[in-house]
């Protein structure tokens, strides 16, 4: 007979003493409890830390926008004083 045979845990279970095997089912439950629990909080911090990540992310990427305008005007304003200069240096010639 081997030990993963059903008929084996029957019989344990069978010759078990009543509180023996409610303790056992108690253990069990409170284990399941526990790590279900467990699960619970630790897939709710995931979640505040991602949210947290998301908002950096979103400030981050404001802040990107915002610098990517303020470099697209300079770099226009640039432009438009390049071409006033090259204007100004056709005609000295």
């Amino acid at each position: 007979m081997a030990s993963g045979d059903p008929s084996v845990w029957v019989q344990a279970y069978d010759q078990m003493p009543p509180l023996i095997r409610w303790i056992f089912g108690v253990l069990s439950l409170g284990t399941v409890s526990l790590a279900v629990w467990v699960y619970k909080r630790e897939r709710q911090s995931a979640r505040r830390v991602e949210e947290q990540v998301h908002k950096r992310i979103d400030r981050l990427e404001d802040r990107i926008s915002s610098m990517e305008s303020s470099f697209n005007s300079r770099f226009d304003e640039m432009n438009r004083h390049l071409t006033v200069i090259a204007r100004n240096s056709q005609t000295w010639n």
